[in-house]
């Protein structure tokens, strides 16, 4: 199994820039991912209540909002002018301090941070019980399956990382990444230290990735968990015992929140997922699950494996060749336009319900609705900006025809995906 989160942004390159300073020569530990949250901001209807008969209430497009994290944090150029100058120096050390089962390495002001927060760090989450296994995956090496029934949103996985370290790093002339991560689990504790090695480096039977063993294990398994607060606002990279043992899915049916108050990773369930089917999470951003196969292949190559998912082999139940292809792009610029024009199409629709005299296109809409849900079901996918706008302009056009019955099946599938964001934004905060 190849595991590692390629969550950036496709159109931002992987690059390493090279800033002349006598003391401090650069280094990055793992391509850079998106932050946990999406890159705009854009609106998701919820349902406060579900009242008796006859009187549905309407889910809110405006009820819950998701900021936009990122955009301030500190730049490569910075960071290596501020390290050459002495300003910002890293810290090794283990947290919390009661179980010290975490490895961080940190600039100046992280670790002094954390401790100060009030309670920090609270306790970690209680996953439901018994419900996942590991065990051999079509996909390669080992999987997570589930072990019973999952109901969507139901918290699977719930951990601390075993390390955490910048997605930027400087390091001192004579120094290597290798010998950092090597500190830092020299102080780690040997069972976790020892969980950390056992993880898989993508490139290690592949030909040459890297020379450094500890440094494949970390470019393989870790992912973004957020900016920590600290001297600077950079964003840090962390590697799971279990979450970093995710296979990829083109179709993912998990995805993960970081809280920075428990200081752990929670995995819930994006969708309803069957006993035996493999939990999958996705190593690109969301955004680019609708980007073509071939081109999610080319972003996926830095793990040196090829997806399996129905989506990249076409085999799934009525499929014709590259149909997958034509479906997401269909849902990408339906996705595109609800985030670049979100108060423009709100707008537009509201107009539209509220005017009598324009029926027939109400029923083209409620179509295309229908046709743009109908397509996520083919292609296994729960994309939070689409179903949120969809729920609501259908449960919206139910209450207007009196279709109470209607009405409330897309009011309970709206409060479904606002309860899902609301503990993403939720675990997102600082």
């Amino acid at each position: 199994m190849r595991r590692g989160f390629l969550n950036k942004d496709a159109s931002a390159k992987h690059k390493v820039t090279t800033v002349p300073s006598p003391a401090v020569e650069p280094s990055v530990a793992v391509t850079k991912p998106a932050a946990s949250l999406a890159a705009k901001s854009y609106n998701v209807p919820t349902v406060e209540a579900f009242p008796e008969k006859g009187s549905v209430k309407v889910p809110s497009p405006k009820s819950i909002v998701i900021p936009h994290t990122g955009g301030n944090e500190c730049t490569t150029e910075e960071l290596y002018l501020k390290m050459s100058r002495g300003v910002v120096k890293r810290t090794i050390t283990c947290l919390p301090p009661n179980t010290m089962e975490t490895g961080c390495l940190f600039f100046t002001g992280v670790k002094e941070r954390l401790l100060a927060r009030p309670s920090w760090p609270s306790p970690v989450p209680k996953a439901a019980q018994n419900c996942y296994r590991i065990d051999g995956s079509s996909l390669g090496g080992l999987g997570v399956f589930a072990a019973r029934n999952i109901k969507m949103g139901e918290l699977i996985i719930v951990e601390r990382p075993l390390l955490t370290i910048p997605e930027d790093m400087c390091i001192e002339p004579g120094k290597s990444l290798e010998q950092l991560v090597q500190e830092v689990l020299m102080q780690m504790p040997p069972d976790r230290a020892a969980q950390f090695r056992a993880l898989d480096d993508c490139r290690r039977n592949g030909g040459g990735f890297v020379k450094d063993p500890m440094v494949g294990i970390l470019n393989t398994n870790s992912f973004g968990v957020d900016i920590l607060p600290g001297d600077l606002d950079m964003f840090y990279c962390a590697v799971f015992n279990l979450t970093s043992r995710l296979n990829h899915s083109c179709s993912p049916n998990v995805y993960g929140s970081w809280n920075v108050q428990s200081f752990s990773y929670s995995v819930r369930a994006r969708r309803d997922i069957s006993a035996g089917e493999e939990l999958t999470n996705s190593y690109l951003h969301r955004s680019s699950l609708f980007f073509p196969c071939a081109q999610r292949a080319e972003l996926l190559e830095r793990y040196n494996f090829k997806c399996k998912c129905p989506s990249c082999t076409d085999v799934g139940p009525g499929h014709r060749p590259r149909q997958s292809d034509t479906n997401r792009k269909l849902l990408m610029f339906n996705r595109i336009r609800l985030t670049e024009q979100e108060e423009k199409v709100h707008r537009e629709f509201q107009k539209m319900i509220d005017d009598p005299k324009r029926e027939g296109e109400k029923q083209k809409q409620e179509n295309d609705a229908l046709h743009l849900l109908d397509l996520l079901e083919q292609e296994r996918l729960v994309d939070d900006v689409i179903c949120a706008f969809q729920y609501s302009f259908l449960c919206k056009l139910a209450l207007v025809a009196k279709d109470e019955n209607k009405a409330r099946k897309w009011a309970l599938k709206a409060a479904d995906v606002g309860r899902l964001l609301q503990v993403r934004t939720a675990a997102g905060q600082k």
